[in-house]
């Protein structure tokens, strides 16, 4: 038979708190210079950040979109790791495990605008004509 654990709180509160602590995690965000230009965005005023391993990228999007003053859809961001488009509904622990290699660095993500919402703007924004090939 297995005996209970005597020591743990009947709740389960005191675990689930201390979870929650050594869940946090620090990691930057940066405006990503790699891309086009059109893609590129302002940086934040401050870009390292404290949050929950179990913040997902889409979330981070609508911190980005916020921070920035956009009033644009969270699918309008890309946010990158290692200069790879991530997907939405990744954890930054998952991120943190899989795709970032630079164990000794902080967690880094990078951030622009995504391709299409970048050529659309510009479509909108501009008279040009690109029909010629």
């Amino acid at each position: 038979a297995v005996m209970p654990n005597r020591n743990s709180s009947p709740s389960g509160v005191a675990s689930t708190l201390e979870t929650a602590m050594n869940d946090q995690l620090d990691f930057q965000l940066e405006p990503d210079r790699c891309g086009i230009s059109i893609q590129q965005m302002p940086p934040l005023n401050n870009p390292s950040l404290r949050t929950s391993g179990r913040l997902r990228v889409n979330s981070i999007k609508k911190y980005l979109l916020q921070k920035l003053g956009l009033k644009d859809a969270p699918s309008s961001i890309e946010v990158l790791c290692n200069g790879d488009p991530i997907g939405d509904e990744l954890s930054l622990t998952f991120i943190l495990r899989t795709r970032w290699f630079n164990t000794n660095k902080i967690l880094t993500l990078k951030y622009r605008l995504s391709e299409e919402f970048a050529v659309s703007q510009r479509k909108f924004n501009s008279t040009d004509t690109e029909e010629e090939s």
